[in-house]
């Protein structure tokens, strides 16, 4: 970015440049005396263009003395035109042809006026006013693209004219027609409407005739005779002012205003001799001991002054724009050379019928040598004057009895002073000829300037001003006036290196160092150079370094002017910006390769990247203007110095990229045609080095493919081309740039691109030491480099993951597509597997890794057992999903070890009671009984063990008993779930399963406690009150103790539950058919029964015994 110092540089420079020194500044305080002693040394201001030749039949027209001709210069169509007879010749003094026009009378005067709007069709490009004998003639003129010239009759007017004779005709700016009377000297009007029967010829100078008949068509019965005749007139077409000389020299001014009837009489200056001559010896009066200088005396002395005060002409002189004095209106020109400056005294050079004028200066004859004055008096005098237009220049043939002259005075710049002030040297020039000077005029050439003098910041390609004049033996010479900038090119352009040497001494100490750089510069970068000439160059540059840098801040101030603080984004082109912005960018890239051929470089410091940056923004601003982007796609408003200067400026212009990249993909503008290809070529720089034109490139191809739509394969290959643009600038794309990026891949359906793009992106954050070149067999689509990281941030991996979320929604089959995308392409990424088999298990997908059909090269990774078995932070899910896995591999060994270690070794809350079940369940179903018998025994030991201890969970649920986590969640051991749980809270069922189960436990020291088993029956007894749920709850447990012996000891069982049952009133055969039930043997009944009844161990009856053992007796045969 251009640093905030030459924004400033240039906003100076600016400034300085629009500085503009007023004519009456440049008047004001300035003696008669010092103004004759600057003209003493007289240096060439003008140079001959070009010479040619009149045909011979046109210049023996001008030659006749028998018929005379009337002969002027009409430069908006670069033509001479001579009047003889009734015939007219136009003769075009650039291409050298004529064009021939015939009246029915002898023309008079030839004039060039605006068309009136709305009275003639639009081709209609000038009015070209021919005054006859007779009548007064309006034809159209029509100038063809080669400047050829057409007269449109069909429109052409005529008015009678009375026989009067025009001395000249002008035109104002709202088209009104001026005519000066050659013999009668009178000013006269055409009016012309669009009812053609209402033009008239008007006399606007007789007074009488307006005051009694008001505006009537002329007639010389009734037009008085002038006492003193006007002799020329002349036009401020900004003032709308009309300046009318007289043959006495008085002065009468004549205003306008935007109407087209108006013609109001003002002043009239009559006492402009009185005031010449007072000014004239105003230094004499102020101090009497001065005596007037030669050059007044011999103007103004009665013995030497051999004709009197003689005013030839009256010229404009433009208004000022920020005039701070009053201005100078106009002057006037003496038949001596002198040039009487006037200035209005109304403020905001506003000039009314009311306005009054003072002679504020005179200008003295510029003198040949300290003796002679370019007019001798005694022989020679000024008969007419030219201001012209353009270029301050102001041309006066001088008419002598030997001689043929002309005097031309040239205004230019010479440099700027120290405090800013500017100096400006007044050039004179006397040229002479063999024949009198009969034409003279400016040829129109679209000079840019608009001051009174010539600047120094003119370009050497800008077109300079130049001056016609023709003589009567039809010689026609063009003037070129010799600008600062021409000068200097004289100078390095001179074959004697001593005399390049000294004439650029003499600019340095003529224009200053930096306007002298500036303008070599300028001319070196627009011409062809000679190595001499880059020697030179570069000489001034290493010498003059600080002065080289401020020569190419100033040419680059001036060729970015008129757009320095213009919109160059807005959507028209009202200013042709568009052909505004090209003429930049080549005077831009001229000085810019210059200063790089030359070896100047590195004395050019910051500037040269100012250069380039501006190349670039122009370049890249003109082809969306050129695609008509802007007439579509609102943009910024902001100005040239701002993008090219401000952060904001740059933001905008990448906005202007994106912009751009989608206006053209969307509208299928331009097929084949990148934009950001066009920056690689054409801005290189502008936005970074070639890393960031790749992530335009990439954007574009991705815009482009999104643009397209699902067209297979042709839209896969721009995504695939996007992502190896990618790649190529991923060190510089920021974070929300590469979200902003797996965003897009996500929503357009390009997995693959998130993926790789994601994996790559971290791989720059953690660089690892080796670097592996992935084939595009393994990315699924391109050829990239990789240093796969084995660590990934969050950040990282959470596109992959969105992308699985995106998926999921959809089927399985594109979570699959994304797994192979990931886990066997990158299969040393352990950060990227961890995250998506976390993802899998959380979203109950890890199946997908064992189908076989889809997945069967993903299964396998190394990373899924460690994952499993030892990172994954929930590690009953990581263990649940690891037996899946070998179960699914068909390793029962390992799917058993792990269903143990779920149900067994996993401490805490992780799992339940009920899933530890579940495990050991499966892992019992796994088993191979056979060769696994021990290991089955300890498994279903634990498995029945838990089963007991779910039911005393349940028992005690109901109970609303409070549990403790270790029931709830932990596999309790038998002597800690029957001391703890089932004989605390009276579960005595339990409390016999717990103790069956005690014996079945491998290398235990279990005892047997018969007492405790006795009891814990006769508890159980106990809490039983009805013989309904008695038999339920005693089949439920008989059926898991029996045959145990020592739990579910027969006898014991019937010496408890018969006198139980008497109680109950239980019905006969109730203990016998519930044991039988159970599934107690009858055989082993009736011994039991008959061991009771022997040793009479019951407190029954013994008869109720025998009863039940009889019905035993009979049930069983």
């Amino acid at each position: 970015m251009i640093g905030d110092e030459i924004r400033s540089q240039i906003d100076a420079n600016l400034q300085q440049d629009q500085k503009r020194i007023e004519f009456n500044a440049f008047l004001k305080d300035t003696t008669i005396d010092q103004y004759c002693s600057s003209q003493t040394t007289l240096e060439q201001a003008f140079k001959i263009d070009s010479t040619s030749q009149l045909p011979k039949h046109l210049v023996a027209i001008l030659q006749d003395r028998r018929n005379t001709s009337a002969t002027g210069i009409l430069p908006e169509l670069q033509r001479i035109w001579i009047a003889s007879g009734t015939m007219i010749y136009f003769w075009d003094y650039v291409k050298r042809t004529s064009f021939t026009y015939e009246t029915n009378d002898k023309v008079h005067q030839v004039g060039l006026v605006k068309p009136k709007s709305g009275l003639f069709t639009s081709s209609i490009d000038w009015i070209l006013v021919v005054n006859t004998t007779r009548y007064i003639t309006l034809s159209g003129v029509i100038i063809g693209d080669d400047n050829s010239m057409k007269l449109d009759n069909s429109q052409r007017r005529s008015i009678p004219s009375d026989e009067v004779k025009m001395k000249s005709i002008i035109g104002t700016h709202n088209a009104r027609i001026l005519m000066l009377g050659a013999d009668d000297g009178h000013i006269y009007e055409l009016v012309y409407k669009a009812d053609s029967s209402q033009d008239r010829l008007v006399c606007q100078t007789d007074h009488g005739l307006h005051t009694y008949f008001g505006f009537l068509p002329l007639s010389s019965l009734f037009k008085s005779v002038l006492d003193v005749k006007i002799k020329s007139i002349a036009m401020d077409h900004q003032r709308n002012v009309l300046y009318a000389l007289a043959e006495n020299s008085t002065i009468q001014i004549i205003c306008f205003d935007d109407g087209d009837v108006t013609f109001k009489f003002g002043i009239t200056l009559t006492d402009i001799n009185d005031q010449f001559v007072s000014l004239l010896f105003a230094a004499s009066k102020a101090d009497p001991m001065k005596m007037p200088s030669s050059s007044t005396l011999n103007i103004v002395g009665s013995p030497l002054a051999p004709k009197a005060f003689d005013i030839i002409s009256v010229h404009p002189v433009p208004k000022q724009q920020h005039t701070t004095t009053r201005d100078i209106a106009f002057y006037a020109v003496t038949s001596h050379g002198c040039r009487l400056y006037f200035t209005s005294n109304e403020p905001n050079s506003i000039i009314t019928e009311k306005s009054t004028f003072t002679l504020n200066h005179v200008r003295l004859v510029p003198h040949e040598n300290d003796q002679s004055s370019v007019i001798h008096l005694s022989s020679e005098r000024l008969e007419s004057a030219y201001q012209m237009q353009h270029g301050g220049v102001f041309m006066a043939p001088i008419h002598g009895k030997t001689k043929n002259k002309l005097w031309m005075t040239s205004y230019q710049e010479q440099h700027h002073q120290e405090n800013g002030d500017i100096k400006i040297e007044e050039t004179s020039d006397v040229m002479e000829y063999e024949s009198a000077i009969v034409v003279i005029g400016q040829h129109i050439n679209n000079s840019t300037s608009s001051t009174f003098y010539e600047r120094t910041d003119t370009s050497i390609n800008m077109p300079c001003s130049q001056f016609i004049v023709m003589t009567n033996n039809g010689n026609i010479v063009t003037y070129k006036k010799q600008r600062p900038v021409d000068l200097v090119y004289q100078c390095i352009t001179t074959n004697n290196q001593d005399d390049i040497n000294s004439l650029l001494v003499l600019a340095l100490q003529r224009f200053g160092s930096v306007e002298t750089y500036t303008m070599l510069l300028d001319i070196l970068s627009t011409s062809p150079t000679h190595l001499t000439q880059q020697h030179l160059l570069f000489s001034l540059a290493k010498h003059h370094p600080e002065q080289f840098n401020q020569a190419l801040a100033l040419i680059y101030t001036r060729i970015v002017a008129r757009v320095w603080q213009k919109n160059i984004l807005m959507g028209d082109d009202k200013d042709d910006l568009y052909d505004l912005l090209g003429d930049c960018k080549d005077r831009l890239q001229q000085v810019y390769i210059l200063v790089n051929t030359s070896c100047c470089s590195k004395f050019a410091g910051n500037m040269l990247e100012l250069f380039h940056s501006s190349i670039q923004v122009i370049s890249f601003v003109t082809l969306l203007k050129k695609k008509h982007m802007f007439t579509s796609e609102p943009c910024d408003a902001i100005c040239f110095a701002d993008l090219i200067t401000t952060p904001y400026g740059h933001t905008v212009l990448e906005k202007l990229v994106n912009k751009a990249i989608h206006y053209f993909a969307s509208t299928g503008q331009d097929q084949g045609m990148m934009i950001s290809a066009f920056l690689v070529e054409h801005c290189p720089t502008l936005f970074g080095d070639a890393h960031h034109l790749a992530l335009f490139e990439g954007d574009e191809y991705l815009a482009t493919g999104k643009y397209l739509g699902s067209t297979g394969q042709q839209q896969t290959s721009y995504f695939e081309k996007s992502l190896d643009k990618y790649m190529d600038g991923i060190d510089y794309l920021q974070p929300d740039a590469r979200t902003r990026i797996c965003e897009t891949y996500k929503e357009l359906g390009y997995y693959q691109g998130v993926v790789t793009f994601s994996v790559h992106a971290a791989a720059h954050h953690y660089p690892t030491e080796t670097t592996e070149r992935m084939s595009p067999a393994m990315t699924g689509c391109i050829a990239v480099d990789s240093t796969p990281p084995t660590t990934m941030t969050v950040d990282d991996i959470d596109p992959i993951l969105a992308l699985l979320d995106h998926v999921n929604n959809q089927t399985d089959d594109g979570l699959v597509s994304v797994i192979r995308m990931t886990l066997p392409i990158y299969s040393h990424n352990k950060a990227l597997h961890y995250a998506i088999y976390t993802w899998l298990m959380d979203h109950d997908k890890l199946p997908l890794l064992f189908d076989e059909e889809k997945t069967n090269d993903v299964r396998t990774t190394q990373h899924l057992i460690q994952f499993l078995e030892h990172d994954y932070e929930n590690k009953p899910v990581g263990m649940d999903a690891l037996y899946k896995y070998y179960d699914h591999r068909g390793d029962k060994e390992k799917t058993i070890t792990c269903l143990t270690t779920l149900a067994m070794d996993i401490r805490g809350s992780d799992v339940s009671l009920k899933q530890r079940i579940q495990y050991l369940h499966l892992a019992l179903q796994k088993i191979d009984q056979t060769n696994q018998q021990q290991q089955q025994r300890r498994l279903t030991l634990y498995y029945e063990t838990a089963l007991v201890q779910q039911t005393i969970l349940n028992r005690l649920v109901q109970m609303q008993v409070e549990v403790d986590d270790r029931l709830v969640s932990s596999l309790l051991g038998v002597e800690d779930l029957r001391k703890d749980y089932a004989e605390k809270y009276g579960l005595w069922d339990q409390v016999l399963l717990l103790m069956c189960l005690s014996g079945k436990e491998e290398g235990s020291e279990y005892t047997f406690d018969y007492a405790a088993m006795k009891m814990a029956w006769a508890c159980f007894l106990d809490t039983q009150h009805d013989l309904t749920t008695l038999r339920s709850q005693l089949v439920t447990l008989g059926t898991k103790l029996y045959p145990s012996i020592t739990t579910f000891p027969v006898y014991l069982i019937v010496f408890l539950l018969e006198p139980y049952s008497l109680t109950l009133d239980a019905k006969k055969g109730f203990v016998v058919d519930l044991l039988l039930e159970i599934g107690v043997p009858s055989a082993v009944l009736e011994d039991a029964y008959d061991f009771i009844l022997y040793n009479k161990l019951s407190t029954s009856d013994n008869g109720h015994l025998q009863e039940q053992l009889d019905y035993l007796k009979i049930s069983s045969s």
